[in-house]
């Protein structure tokens, strides 16, 4: 999976616009759900997250594999296209991870100390204004992933600073799910970074073994994950439901 997902994924910008102090990059339109829309019926099944899951994951080894961070990762910024590929949207917050690429010139687009993100799905050194890392997507994956087979948020059972006072300080409770799932999910949500997946990689070869009733019925897989970085065209030969957008 995570090979395919690296032919697939391109980073071309087909429109990039600048006018004063404002950069504006074209890109496509892609009709289809988000995984907020797919949530608004209640949880998911254990075998439809479980596929979901295992795409957005490659996705992000993708990004990862090539030091970028999304560091906004959310049900809103997941889609699934009318064709059924997963696609992870707006890499508006992203930046290069430093340490993975020793990129030591690379340009922050948020100095040290500024947060950046949507609270609710940021782990704990991204809300203490640390710095972030591959890890720091690992965090807000798993908790998407609970979100699709709960239809709860981890920490959200309260307002918004009881959610961030809970992501720093507290542990989810368990639901009833396969244990070894369990296991992976409650490692993405370690508060200390070193404490979860020592890499992207791992984290998808985790969510390749076999769960006891989570593997999907015949012809219900789903296509093998993108990412799109804003102002990418689709892989070539791909059946897009996309429009040029802005």
């Amino acid at each position: 999976m995570a090979t395919s997902c690296r032919r697939i994924v391109r980073f071309t910008v087909f429109a990039l616009e600048e006018i004063g102090d404002q950069i504006f990059i074209a890109s496509e339109y892609l009709a289809g759900r988000t995984l907020r829309d797919e949530m608004r019926a209640g949880p998911l099944s254990e075998a439809r997250a479980l596929s979901i899951a295992r795409t957005i994951a490659a996705a992000l080894q993708a990004a990862h594999d090539r030091g970028i961070v999304h560091r906004d990762l959310k049900p809103e910024n997941v889609i699934i296209t009318s064709a059924g590929a997963v696609k992870i949207l707006d890499f508006g917050l992203a930046q290069f991870d430093v340490g993975a690429q020793d990129l030591a010139s690379a340009t922050r687009l948020t100095d040290p100390g500024v947060i950046a993100g949507t609270p609710p799905y940021m782990a704990p050194e991204q809300l203490l204004g640390q710095p972030t890392s591959a890890r720091t997507d690992q965090f807000a994956f798993g908790v998407l992933l609970y979100e699709l087979l709960t239809g709860r948020h981890p920490f959200g059972t309260g307002g918004l600073p009881t959610t961030i006072a809970k992501t720093l300080a507290s542990y989810p409770d368990r639901p009833e799910i396969d244990p070894e799932l369990w296991g992976i999910i409650s490692r993405t949500l370690e508060k200390n970074p070193d404490d979860r997946f020592p890499s992207t990689t791992d984290l998808v070869a985790a969510l390749a073994g076999d769960f006891p009733g989570t593997n999907p019925s015949p012809g219900k897989s789903l296509p093998p994950a993108t990412i799109q970085l804003p102002g990418t065209l689709p892989p070539p030969g791909s059946a897009s439901d996309a429009r040029t957008g802005s």
